[in-house]
């Protein structure tokens, strides 16, 4: 982008750029073509503000036929393989505006909407980031959770009658943090990274909880990034991995296994920090 940024928008700086990159996604037409215009980077905000769930349930499978709207609010990412594709929101900037904007507009139709987990068809990755964005909501608004331990060689009618526990978590301020050193000069916080640069680690808190949100049965552990942020907190001798998910998912959720940096599923993992993970699952109930 910013080759092209030089060579054909160069009144257009680096740093607006990156701005517009992050709101909008990759679309040269308004990260480059358009960064200027005040009108067309309004387009962005009008398209949250007026956002439909219906149009975009519509314009999934029917791209052709959708709202040019929601075509600003959604993308199609094609698979490596060029054999698929998943629809997904266009940023994560807009995925929060698009929650923000729904949970204080049409709360209900929201929740339904996330609720759903099974046969998600292809509004799977839309109905898993905005209920990303809600369990945070929830987890930083505190509370007592029914939550289970995951051991790896648990049956299934064993999961089915395992104990379960609460743990009660205190209300905590959102930290949506950028640099790392915002991490390590605070405390007490409820910690986001700004973008989702830790493999399966969504939040934490401080001294040893991690959260991996997910609507999905199975959710790989992937041990570089575990292991990233168990340094960045110093390390903490029994680290907690909670998975958190829907309600109807709690019950049959398994211990999930870990994968190296290469997507390759591994016996136990290469980090002493690492293995030291306790996996719980912790359920989010939507109804409530």
């Amino acid at each position: 982008m910013h080759k092209c940024r030089a060579l054909l928008y160069a009144d257009v700086s680096v740093e607006l750029a990156d701005e517009l990159l992050e709101k909008w996604g990759g679309v040269p037409r308004f990260v480059l073509e358009n960064a200027l215009v005040s009108e067309q980077q309004k387009k962005l905000e009008s398209a949250i503000i007026s956002v439909d769930l219906d149009a975009v349930v519509k314009c999934i499978g029917n791209p052709e036929g959708s709202d040019q709207v929601v075509h600003r609010l959604v993308h199609i990412h094609v698979a490596d393989d060029f054999k698929s594709k998943v629809y997904c929101f266009a940023s994560n900037f807009v995925a929060e505006q698009i929650y923000s904007q729904l949970f204080l507009t049409k709360r209900q139709q929201l929740i339904q909407f996330i609720a759903v987990s099974e046969g998600v068809g292809e509004t799977g990755v839309l109905r898993g980031t905005l209920f990303e964005r809600h369990a945070h909501d929830i987890i930083a608004g505190g509370g007592t959770f029914g939550c289970r331990q995951l051991f790896e060689k648990t049956t299934k009618v064993t999961a089915l009658n395992a104990d379960n526990k609460q743990i009660t978590i205190p209300h905590l301020n959102t930290l949506l943090f950028a640099d790392e050193q915002q991490v390590q000069a605070s405390s007490g916080m409820y910690y986001r990274p700004h973008v989702n640069n830790y493999e399966s680690v969504d939040s934490f808190i401080k001294p040893n909880l991690l959260f991996q949100m997910t609507s999905a049965k199975k959710h790989p552990c992937k041990q570089v990034g575990l292991n990233h942020v168990l340094e960045l907190l110093g390390n903490p001798s029994n680290p907690t991995l909670y998975f958190v998910v829907p309600k109807d998912r709690f019950k049959e959720f398994k211990f999930q296994s870990y994968e190296d940096a290469n997507g390759n599923t591994m016996k136990t993992p290469s980090y002493t920090n690492v293995k030291k993970i306790k996996q719980y699952v912790l359920e989010i109930d939507l109804t409530s």
